[in-house]
C-alpha cells in the first residue's frame, strides 16, 4: 500500500485492474475518493455485456491497485456510460461508477466480503478524551533518547454483549532530522466472532455519538481500519482501510480542552457510561441524537433552540414520565368527561375532537417537565448552568410557544437577538449534555467544570 494510513478526511486515488468475483474478464480504471463525494471508479470496461453490468449495479468487484494492494469494492452502481471506436474498429466503453464501500487492503473471497475481528476508529478529539502521558527527551551529543513512559493498555475495556469497546494508545516514533515520539488514540470494536463491515458500521454512528458527546463539540473518525486476526498460515494480522461517503463533515475546528469530559473525569464512572451509552434503546437515542444534531451542523441560532428545546421535552419524556393521576382513576375521569358532553348542545364533529382531547389529559405539561428536570441537578449545577430557575424556564416555554406558534404573543421571556439566542443555548445545551451524562452514569460532580465551560449570563 502506498500510504500506511489511507484517511476519510482526505483524498485518494489510484489506478488498478478490476473484475467480478468468478470472471476471468479484467478492466483498467481508476480508485478515487473525496470527503465529499465519496467513492468512484472511472475505467475502460470493454465489451460491457461481458462484465455483467447490464442490471447497472454490481454487488461485488475485486482489485488489485497499482501498488499490489488488493482491495473489495461492494454496491457499484453505474452513474454514466460513454462508447467510442478504438481505431475506428473496436468499440471501447468508458464507464464511471458510484461504489459504495471500499475495503483497501483485503480482497473478497468467492464467498463475498471479507470477515474481520477487529474494527478500529481514529478521531481526533480522542487525543484529549484519552490521558496521553508525557515523553521525556534526553539530548546527549547526536544521541537522543525517548522515555515512553509506561500505561495500561487498552487504556478502558468496556464488555458491550458480543463486542468489545476498547481505548487504545499506540506509541509512534519519529526518526528524522529531530527524533520525537507521540501518541495515536484509537476506538477498538473488538467481535467475539468475525464479522462483515456491514455488522461493524453501526458502531460507528454509536460511537461518533460518543466521542461527540465526550468532547463538547462535533468530532468524526478520520480513519476506519479493519483486522483480521492471524492465521497459521501467515501468523500475521491483516489490515485494511475502509472508504466510503462518510454522512458527517469533518470539523476542522480545534478541540477546546476546557468542554472535554475525559476519561480520567469520569473515573470509575467511565465503563458504565461507555456501556450504557451502546445499550440505549432506540427512544433514548431518538433523545440524544436531538442533541448531538445541535453540535453536528450549524443552524440558525432559532433553529438551534427549538432542536434544544425538543430534546429536552423528550428527555423528560422518555425516562422521567411520571402522570399526575394513576390510570385508573384517570380512566374514571375520561369517562366521566365524556358522558357529560352528550348534554351540551354542540356538534359531534367538535364534541369528538374534544372527547380525543381528553386523552392528553394526564400528561405534564411542557413547563412542568422542564420544572422537574431543573430540579434534578444539585444546587451547585443549577447556579452554574441555570441561574434563576423560574426565568431559565420562563424563556425557554415563552421563546418556544412564540416561535412554533405563529400569531403568539410576544411575552417579555422571549429572546429576541441572535447574540441572546446564542448565548442561551449554550446555557440549554451545557444544561441538556450534563443531564444525559447523569443518566448515563456520570458523577454530576465529575463533569461539571468541562461542561459548564463557555455558559455566560
Amino acid at each position: 500500500m502506498k500510504k500506511n494510513v489511507i484517511r476519510l478526511d482526505e483524498p485518494f486515488v489510484s489506478p488498478g485492474v478490476f473484475w467480478v468475483p468468478q470472471s476471468t474478464e479484467t478492466f483498467p480504471a481508476t480508485l478515487s475518493y473525496t470527503p465529499e463525494s465519496g467513492v468512484e471508479l472511472q475505467g475502460v470496461t470493454g465489451r460491457i455485456d461481458r462484465f455483467s453490468f447490464r442490471a447497472r449495479e454490481i454487488p461485488l468487484l475485486v482489485g488489485i491497485l497499482a501498488d499490489a494492494t488488493p482491495c473489495s469494492l461492494s454496491r457499484v452502481e453505474m452513474i454514466s456510460d460513454s462508447q467510442a471506436c478504438q481505431a475506428g474498429i473496436v468499440p471501447v466503453s468508458t464507464s464511471t461508477f458510484h461504489v459504495e464501500l471500499a475495503v483497501i487492503g483485503e480482497a473478497a473471497s468467492l464467498e463475498g466480503p471479507s470477515t474481520f475481528h477487529e474494527m478500529h476508529l481514529g478521531y481526533t478529539a480522542l487525543r484529549n478524551i484519552c490521558p496521553v502521558p508525557h515523553i521525556s527527551s534526553e539530548h546527549v551529543g547526536d544521541d537522543v533518547t525517548l522515555r515512553f513512559p509506561a500505561y495500561r493498555e487498552p487504556i478502558l475495556s468496556v464488555d458491550v454483549g458480543t463486542v468489545m469497546i476498547r481505548f487504545l494508545l499506540h506509541r509512534i516514533l519519529s526518526i528524522g532530522a529531530a527524533a520525537h515520539g507521540s501518541y495515536e488514540s484509537e476506538l477498538c470494536v473488538v467481535s467475539s466472532n468475525p464479522r462483515h463491515f456491514d455488522d461493524y458500521e453501526p458502531y460507528i454512528g454509536h460511537l461518533t455519538g460518543l466521542v461527540t458527546l465526550l468532547a463538547g463539540q462535533h468530532s468524526a473518525p478520520h480513519l476506519i481500519r479493519l483486522v483480521k486476526h492471524p492465521n497459521s498460515e501467515t501468523n500475521r494480522p491483516t489490515s485494511a482501510h475502509v472508504l466510503f461517503h462518510y454522512m458527517h463533515d469533518f470539523p476542522d475546528r480545534k478541540i477546546r480542552q476546557q468542554s472535554v469530559v475525559t476519561l480520567r473525569k469520569l473515573g470509575d464512572k467511565a465503563t458504565n457510561v461507555v456501556r450504557n451509552w451502546l445499550r440505549s434503546s432506540e427512544a433514548a437515542r431518538r433523545v440524544f441524537n436531538l442533541y448531538l444534531g445541535t453540535l453536528y451542523v450549524d443552524a440558525y441560532v432559532e433553529s438551534h433552540f427549538l432542536s434544544l428545546a425538543q430534546a429536552a421535552e423528550s428527555l423528560h419524556r422518555v425516562f422521567h414520565d411520571d402522570q399526575p393521576i394513576p390510570d385508573d382513576l384517570f380512566e374514571r375521569l375520561k369517562a366521566t368527561l365524556r358522558s357529560a358532553l352528550c348534554d351540551v348542545p354542540i356538534p359531534t364533529e367538535v364534541a369528538e375532537a374534544i372527547s380525543h382531547g381528553f386523552n392528553f389529559l394526564n400528561q405534564l405539561s411542557f413547563q412542568n417537565r422542564l420544572e422537574q428536570l431543573v430540579e434534578m441537578l444539585a444546587p451547585e449545577s443549577r447556579v452554574k448552568l441555570v441561574g434563576d430557575p423560574a426565568a431559565f424556564v420562563r424563556t425557554i416555554k415563552q421563546t418556544r410557544n412564540y416561535l412554533t406558534h405563529p400569531g403568539t404573543e410576544r411575552k417579555g421571556s422571549v429572546l429576541t437577538e441572535p447574540i441572546d439566542y446564542a448565548l442561551f443555548n449554550l446555557r440549554l445545551g451545557a444544561f441538556l449534555r450534563l443531564l444525559i451524562l447523569r443518566l448515563l452514569g456520570a458523577e454530576e460532580t465529575a463533569v461539571l467544570e468541562p461542561v459548564s465551560s463557555g455558559v455566560v449570563f
